[in-house]
């Protein structure tokens, strides 16, 4: 026959484990909303700075030498005027099966990425659009392949269609 205080350590022990598990998981559970929370935070900082960069007018191209000062807090996202000239013969393509979100990009394709010799004499790369898996080759969209120097602005269309 158990004594009551014995049934009465059994019965702490049988609650104990439960209690301690119980309390780990809800530890873990307020320690994930909690890291939710600042990540909606930090998300809401970046659309407003997407839409405040994005929809300021372009500057300048900074000089080269200014480049090594930039930096992501004060210059991403950052729109630019500039005059440059694409080297089309060194385009590069990237892959991608498409995109339900957008009509232009709904089938698989490429991104074109074509490097361009800006005024100040340095390379930067251009994101020229997508393109259909059938325009792949530059031969068939000789419209996009634009020669001389043109003047560009960031966030404006450069199509290679």
């Amino acid at each position: 026959m158990m004594t009551a205080s014995a049934a009465s350590r059994n019965l702490r022990h049988g609650v104990l484990v439960p209690s301690l598990a119980a309390a780990m998981a809800f530890a873990v559970l307020v320690s994930l909303g909690l890291w939710q929370l600042d990540r909606k935070a930090w998300k809401e900082g970046l659309i407003a700075t997407l839409e405040q960069r994005l929809s300021a007018a372009p500057v300048a191209l900074p000089p080269t030498g200014e480049w090594p000062r930039l930096t992501a807090a004060q210059d991403e996202f950052l729109r630019v005027a500039l005059t440059a000239e694409f080297l089309n013969d060194r385009e590069a393509l990237v892959y991608t099966g498409g995109s339900t979100l957008r009509e232009a990009t709904g089938g698989p394709g490429y991104w074109v990425f074509t490097p361009a010799r800006v005024a100040i004499g340095a390379l930067v790369m251009v994101n020229r659009g997508f393109v259909p898996d059938d325009k792949k080759d530059p031969a068939v969209r000789p419209d996009g392949l634009v020669a001389g120097p043109i003047n560009m602005e960031s966030g404006s269309p450069h199509k290679c269609l």
